[in-house]
């Protein structure tokens, strides 16, 4: 139920129990003040859990209205761009490596002719 219907509701409820109670000051016979007790007993209850249900849908409320209110906070936190904020977070990109190209190949090449001569004893 949403909170006007169970405002509704207690309105109703403390509208009986009031009839309830000044039938009970009328002076009925012992079964009839039997089964008033009992309403008005069961009329107090269901206004207890009504109340109970009524700050419940209350509380629900405000916490649906923090937590957007939160939501818009974090949103207006969050960088516009996000990338550029997480690569300025890391700092400044390392060089990449470089590929071995021909020139690479060579000078290995060269340390590996030299280290085999050197095993053989030729240069």
């Amino acid at each position: 139920m949403d909170e006007d219907s169970l405002q509704a509701a207690l309105q109703a409820h403390g509208a009986q129990l009031r009839q309830v109670e000044r039938a009970l000051r009328a002076g009925l016979d012992a079964s009839e003040l039997a089964d008033l007790r009992r309403l008005q007993r069961d009329l107090r209850e269901l206004i207890a859990l009504t109340e109970a249900s009524l700050a419940s849908v209350r509380q629900s409320k405000l916490l649906a209205a923090l937590d957007g209110e939160r939501a818009a906070q974090d949103e207006a936190k969050r960088p516009a761009f996000p990338e550029a904020a997480a690569e300025a977070a890391e700092g400044p990109e390392a060089e990449p490596e470089r590929e071995a190209g021909p020139e690479a190949g060579r000078a290995g090449a060269r340390g590996g002719l030299e280290a085999g001569a050197a095993l053989s004893g030729r240069r």
